[in-house]
């Protein structure tokens, strides 16, 4: 029965109240006064009170009626807020936008163009709670399993064949080797994997995309890794190469490394094609995402085409020179 509690129902109550009179109710809400009084009566039965005390001079609430009337105009509140809701979610204005990452994109991309979307759509969440960190790796499923299955919007890492998502490249993130001043490298736009055969190295965990593709790299050239130490933190790997422990092989969408006042040289294969590795942000099929996430994806394409044409944004938070020291 308390289905029937509907929202009609209850703007004729409120109607009625404010104009103490079912008549100029009924003509403010644009019906005929026996529909307006059925309303009310079946209103009534539901609540099993009496809502009017009803008189030759007009209608006025009674006690309980009085109580009930201040609900009422709560519950329509509530219902032209969520058909606002409703609309500003249609229109891409409000919502929420969830997104699974980790924190080098960031870092490298995602910061500039959260920073630009917030700004102009101010009421819209990002939900970064799937920000991974290393103590999530492995565990579980990828971040693109979660997009797959419909628990994020957006999802930024390498593609995977296996699954049927759609995306754009937002950049590719090079391979460098952090050799110290003294190579004869240093200063060189690459460096060829060879270089590094027999030399100790400091480099990302096994499961890496940057480890798997050096360490492929190594073995095509009939060699495999002297690995020293590895980390996922490229700061401590920058460190341990400063102290002479090993080179640092890192990819440059680390701001650290790839911001350096003296860029450090990309690795190449035997062929001299650089190693890199093409982050994408990810969706699900078209038509799975509504506009909130279409917004989103302009300022996106916005960034992409940006770096095209100017490079990439240098971060005023990264500004150092780590070159070893002297």
């Amino acid at each position: 029965m308390k289905l029937d509690i509907t929202v009609q129902r209850l703007q004729c109550f409120v109607e009625a109240a404010d104009q103490q009179s079912f008549r100029r109710a009924a003509d403010a809400l644009n019906m005929t006064q026996p529909a307006l009084s059925q309303h009310i009566q079946v209103l009534e039965r539901i609540l099993r009170v009496s809502l009017f005390e009803r008189s030759a001079k007009g209608v006025r609430l009674t006690p309980i009626g009085r109580q009930l009337v201040a609900r009422a105009r709560a519950v329509l509140n509530s219902v032209e807020r969520l058909e606002e809701f409703a609309d500003n979610l249609a229109a891409g204005q409000d919502g929420t936008i969830s997104i699974a990452c980790y924190p080098v994109h960031i870092e490298r991309f995602l910061g500039s163009v959260i920073g630009a979307f917030r700004r102009d759509y101010p009421r819209i969440r990002l939900d970064l709670t799937r920000l991974r960190d290393d103590r999530r790796r492995g565990l579980g499923r990828s971040l693109l399993e979660e997009l797959r299955d419909g628990e994020v919007d957006l999802a930024m890492a390498p593609r995977d064949p296996k699954l049927s998502l759609e995306g754009i490249k937002v950049y590719d993130a090079k391979i460098l080797a952090l050799v110290p001043d003294s190579d004869p490298y240093r200063h060189q736009p690459t460096i060829p994997i060879d270089s590094l055969r027999g030399r100790p190295v400091l480099i990302a965990p096994p499961k890496y995309f940057s480890r798997r593709a050096v360490e492929n790299l190594a073995h095509d050239s009939g060699f495999d890794l002297q690995v020293e130490a590895d980390s996922s933190t490229p700061s401590a790997l920058l460190v341990l190469g400063r102290q002479g422990l090993g080179i640092p092989i890192l990819p440059d969408d680390y701001p650290l490394v790839g911001q350096q006042r003296y860029p450090y040289p990309v690795l190449t294969g035997q062929d001299g094609a650089e190693v890199s590795t093409p982050v994408w942000l990810q969706w699900r099929p078209e038509g799975s995402h509504g506009p909130l996430t279409a917004n989103f994806l302009q300022y996106v394409r916005h960034e992409v085409e940006y770096e095209r044409r100017h490079g990439r944004r240098r971060e005023c938070y990264y500004q150092a020179d780590l070159s070893p020291a002297t």
